[in-house]
Formats: C-alpha cells, sequence, structure tokens
C-alpha cells in the first residue's frame, strides 16, 4: 500500500486529496478544500496580489500539517492557470516552499488537460461513443474529446470564470445583453474546437470540478435524491434546463438559498452555466454527467497505477 497526497492549485481553491493506492485502486482517504481566489483583486501587470499571496501559502501550510499527521511521505503539488500566467509566479513558489518545503509545479493547459482526462476515464468508460469533456476553472477551460480511453485531441483556454469576471461587468441577476456578450466571447475563443469538432457527434458532455460538482449537488437536491454520494452523475438535459433557468433568474443573495448550491460558486455559477448551455447547443449534446475524479485524482493514477 502507498500514501499519496496530491495538491491542485488552481486559481478559485486549492484542494488536497490524500489517498492509498490498494491493489493498483485508488482509495480515497481524505479531501480538502481552501479558497485562494487568486485572480481577485486585479494588479496593474497582472501579478498576483499579496492578500491572495497570503491565502495561497495558509491553504499549503493547512495541507502540511494534514499531510504530516496522514503519515503521508508522497506529495504531489500542482499549480495551474492562476499560477502559470502570473509574472510573480517563482516568488510564490518559493514562499510556498520556504514554509512548508513542498514546492508546486507549474503545468501547461496541454498537460492539465491530460491528467483531468486520466482522472476522468478511470472512472467513466465509453465505448465507441465520442465524449466531450469540460473542466470549467478559474483560469482557464480544459476540453478533451474522447472514446473509451483514447483522448482524441484537447484545448486548453484562458477564459475561466474569474477571468471573465474581470473582464466585464455583468448585471445580478445577468441581463440578455450580458448573456449574448459571453456567447460571442465563447464563440470567438473556442472556434479552434468548433472547426475541430464539426464533423463529430458528441454523446455526452462530461463535467469535471467545481462548476459541476455544484450543478450534481443541485440536481441531487432537486430530484430528491440527496443523499447520492456516487462518483458520477447523470443530470437529465430536461433538469438541468430547469435548474439553468432557476439560477440565471436569481440575484446573488437568492442563489445562496438554492438547495445544494456551493457558497463560494454563487458568484460565478451564472457564467458557467451560460457556458455549459453555449456547450450543449453548439455540439448538440444531449447529456451530461458528472465525474467526481479530475486533475488531482489524474496525477496520482498517472504515476502510481498502471491501467
Amino acid at each position: 500500500m502507498q500514501r499519496i497526497a496530491a495538491i491542485d492549485l488552481g486559481t478559485n481553491t486549492c484542494n488536497l486529496l490524500i489517498a492509498d493506492i490498494v491493489d493498483n485502486k485508488l482509495h480515497t482517504i481524505k479531501t480538502e478544500r481552501r479558497i485562494v481566489k487568486l485572480l481577485e483583486t486585479k494588479t496593474t501587470n497582472g501579478s498576483i496580489s499579496n492578500n491572495a499571496i497570503k491565502r495561497c501559502v495558509n491553504a499549503f501550510i493547512d495541507y502540511k500539517k494534514i499531510i504530516d499527521s496522514s503519515n503521508t511521505h508522497n506529495v504531489i503539488a500542482l499549480a495551474t492557470s492562476g499560477l502559470r500566467n502570473a509574472p510573480n509566479q517563482s516568488l510564490i513558489i518559493q514562499e510556498i516552499y520556504n514554509k512548508t518545503e513542498i514546492k508546486p509545479q507549474i503545468i501547461n493547459g496541454k498537460t492539465e488537460a491530460n491528467l483531468i482526462f486520466k482522472g476522468v476515464s478511470h472512472l467513466i468508460e465509453s465505448k465507441s461513443e465520442i465524449n466531450l469533456l469540460l473542466d470549467i476553472g478559474g483560469g482557464s477551460n480544459e476540453f478533451i474529446a474522447f472514446n473509451y480511453k483514447n483522448m482524441l485531441f484537447s484545448f486548453s483556454f484562458d477564459v475561466g470564470i474569474a477571468r471573465v469576471l474581470n473582464m466585464f461587468k455583468f448585471s445580478d441577476p445577468l441581463s440578455e445583453n450580458d448573456i449574448n456578450t459571453l456567447e460571442k466571447l465563447f464563440k470567438n475563443t473556442f472556434l479552434p474546437l468548433i472547426e475541430k469538432s464539426k464533423d463529430i457527434k458528441y454523446s455526452t458532455l462530461i463535467g469535471s470540478s467545481g462548476t459541476f460538482e455544484t450543478l450534481a449537488s443541485v440536481f441531487n437536491e432537486f430530484s430528491g435524491n440527496k443523499h447520492n454520494n456516487n462518483f458520477k452523475t447523470n443530470i437529465p438535459i430536461n433538469d438541468f434546463n430547469i435548474i439553468s433557468k432557476n439560477i440565471l433568474s436569481k440575484t446573488i443573495g437568492e442563489r445562496k438559498l438554492i438547495q445544494g448550491m456551493d457558497l463560494m460558486r454563487v458568484e460565478m455559477i451564472p457564467i458557467a452555466v451560460v457556458l455549459v448551455q453555449f456547450v450543449l447547443k453548439t455540439f448538440n449534446i444531449k447529456q451530461i454527467t458528472y465525474s467526481k475524479y479530475s486533475l488531482k485524482e489524474g496525477v496520482i493514477i498517472d504515476k502510481y497505477i498502471n491501467k
């Protein structure tokens, strides 16, 4: 048995997974999440602010204590879009290392997509159908087209939800003009994916990470299946349409009252919903599945499990 800790330093959250590898299988022991909001405060040169650095370092200090108390000796730490685009990334990595002796590795969008795919495809197997995997982040969005365990192609676009919030001033709730602005942005940004997919009929939209976790949680409450702890959740398209309409009609205060809503996502969830709607409509996809496995599971699977 091996016990592994994986840390995923994203743009909005820093996530910890401690897992055991037993008989070539991953068994989750503990998960934790800390809010870091690396892009919350705009700086003139795009650097991460001192307050955000403090949140980030404190998250790693917390995780170091948890890792040590869990008798975990193998630690993998990855950093994605929020840090890889920051001019002061080296300073932050050094500060984390000085306080914890953990040194996050900054990965590019292609590597990020590959590791997300490793995690999701370990959990969700498709046969001959081609699926579209979407990981919505604060800094970037990763798209992966795949069938069975074969990645066909991937794209990473730096229009994560936190970046979009910094680009525009939106109404609350989103106005029709706001939605049109977002759809235009997504269409222009995702053009390479749209062109690559023009002859493909996708079977299912597979969603991983926070947005889809929240949508699955809201769906479980909505459908009366609130104790569903499955590693994957199928969300019928009609139910998604009802849930998304409800989210888009409410103010931030009203969204906090939606059963199953993650309170840290109430600000960003409307933009994420518009993104999911755009993807479903653009590629004429009729099914949604949430995968609990994503980047942090994927890096452990990639390094420690023979598939």
